[in-house]
């Protein structure tokens, strides 16, 4: 039996994912919420939560990053395979883990191996979405009509992998510096700047 896809399937395959993501954001402001004590102003909250909020802005904005990219990832594609939607849902099951670990950092403060967890995390998500683009460089048929090779820029979700594993390896030396996460600033800033350059070049 042939399996055949329809462009309402990729639509909702899209439109599911967007949603699993628009929860796991949603969630990231649970334990902010918790932290709310009868009485409290808007200012004391700011004023004695201020490490919560920075770590819950972060990490919003990283979550944010990556929809980005992986709705970057969907707008090359015209049609999926079983493969790609297992791909896309072990993107999914790595991006709602954020909350989790975003949580603990919110309710308990910085902890030993929380770095190797976020790190973790995080190279999950790049090793996935660099299994999807080799997956979507290997299957033409799958691409949209306008897209080649070039387009796809496997070499930058390899940078992306290699560069977590570098970071992973200063985290088992120094596993309870969760200041090494900061690095991830630089490498997400670098592989922009890289891609837009390359976007510009002719």
């Amino acid at each position: 039996m042939v399996h055949r896809t329809t462009t309402r399937g990729l639509d909702r395959l899209v439109n599911f994912s967007d949603a699993v993501v628009a929860v796991a954001v949603t969630l990231l402001a649970l334990p902010l919420i918790d932290l709310v004590e009868e009485g409290d102003t808007v200012s004391d909250l700011f004023r004695t939560r201020r490490v919560e909020f920075v770590t819950y802005v972060l990490v919003f904005l990283l979550m944010i990053l990556f929809w980005i990219g992986h709705h970057r990832f969907w707008e090359k594609v015209s049609d999926y395979d079983v493969t790609l939607i297992w791909l896309n849902a072990l993107w999914l099951l790595s991006m709602s883990l954020f909350p989790v670990f975003a949580g603990f950092d919110i309710e308990r403060g910085p902890e030993d191996g929380q770095a190797v967890a976020y790190t973790a995390l995080l190279g999950a998500l790049f090793f996935v979405r660099l299994l999807m683009m080799v997956h979507l460089y290997r299957h033409r048929d799958l691409r949209a009509a306008d897209v080649d090779d070039d387009d796809l820029w496997v070499a930058g979700e390899v940078f992306l992998v290699v560069s977590t594993a570098v970071v992973a390896g200063l985290i088992a030396t120094w596993p309870a510096q969760t200041k090494i996460l900061a690095l991830f600033g630089p490498i997400l800033g670098a592989y922009h700047v890289l891609r837009r350059r390359r976007l510009q070049t002719p």
